[in-house]
């Protein structure tokens, strides 16, 4: 109850409005302002920004959040480095775990984003609020991915013996280990 409460309230302060999909997880539509971080958040947030663009900018807003939340659960698990900008920069078996990253194109992006660049794509503006916010409220938020570390496109057909399928949202899979239940 004192969570609901809470909630409310922070929904009223922050002016959250929320639109309910068919599998009914709310997606925010938000006014975060980046700008309060402090720095190394403000890293963080423009690190998931970035994962975001690069791997679901033309995915439902449940995509999108999908990713995100991956990318953070992972953040959180024994398996990989404990910051964001890390896991999009993570390379195994000499190879990137998320592609776009041996971009090198996409890859100066990653590095050189101004974070008061008025000529960043709006899409990007929409991605880094969205980051914001699921940054902020991670631990709030109903995870789509249920819990998942790995994704694929679904034009991919990687062999992961080891994986248990956990989530399909849009054009992406989601997986855990076999051996988690949960994070």
């Amino acid at each position: 109850m004192k969570a609901v409460i809470l909630w409310i309230i922070l929904s009223i302060f922050i002016g959250l409005s929320f639109n309910v999909n068919s599998k009914n997880v709310p997606i925010p539509k938000i006014k975060p302002n980046f700008h309060y971080l402090k720095s190394d958040q403000k890293l963080e947030v423009l690190c998931l920004a970035t994962v975001m663009y690069f791997e679901a900018l033309n995915d439902s807003e449940t995509g999108k959040l999908a990713v995100a939340m991956t990318t953070i659960n992972r953040t959180k698990s024994e398996y990989f480095p404990n910051s964001i900008c890390l896991v999009a920069k993570e390379k195994r078996r000499n190879t990137c775990q998320y592609s776009w990253y041996c971009d090198s194109k996409k890859k100066r992006f990653f590095y050189d984003r101004n974070i008061l660049d008025n000529d960043a794509p709006i899409e990007y503006n929409d991605m880094l609020k969205f980051a914001t916010y699921i940054y902020l409220n991670y631990d709030y938020i109903r995870d789509p991915s249920k819990s998942a570390l790995f994704f694929h496109h679904s034009a991919i057909k990687p062999r992961w013996k080891n994986m248990r399928h956990t989530a399909s949202i849009g054009k992406h899979i989601y997986y855990t280990r076999r051996n988690l239940i949960n994070i």
